[in-house]
């Protein structure tokens, strides 16, 4: 005989189900916008990663236990999968939203790029050689450290 849902569970499910489909609808329309030439990996590791979040956060049908609470782990300073989902999070944001530079509106509907000090080479160039080779390791500090906690992410 199957148990009867409470309100809590029945809002949970609910909410389960919405993101669930919303996920699914932002997968599908990655597939829709791009061709099969096309590098939209980052945009599938940004879906897959906001629904982790969410998944986890609102914790309804997760039958994984957290590897922390594994009898042959107990390792306290371990991550739970929602706080991996989080870091993962930040650090892909980093990755994608990263420039090198400032831009400030002037108010006159003009807008000013400055770069960081680093990046200004002595003769006032731009090193773009390294602005992107720090772009590239946020982008590999991201994916070392979905590499890291990949298998924790199952449920």
């Amino acid at each position: 005989m199957k148990r009867k849902l409470t309100k809590q569970e029945k809002k949970d499910k609910k909410e389960y189900l919405k993101t669930c489909k919303k996920y699914k609808r932002e997968l599908i329309n990655i597939v829709k916008k791009y061709g099969p030439w096309d590098n939209f990996l980052g945009d599938f590791f940004d879906v897959i990663v906001r629904h982790w979040k969410d998944y986890y956060k609102l914790g309804y049908n997760v039958w994984g236990v957290e590897i922390k609470d594994t009898p042959e782990y107990r390792d306290s300073n371990h991550p739970t999968r929602y706080e991996i989902a989080c870091e993962l999070e930040r650090r892909f944001n980093e990755w994608e939203n990263f420039t090198g530079c400032d831009v400030i509106d002037t108010g006159d509907g003009k807008w000013n790029v400055i770069y960081f000090d680093k990046y200004i080479l002595p003769d006032g160039k731009i090193n773009f050689d390294l602005v992107l080779q720090d772009k590239l390791e946020l982008k590999k500090k991201f994916f070392d450290y979905y590499m890291e906690y990949a298998n924790d992410m199952w449920d």
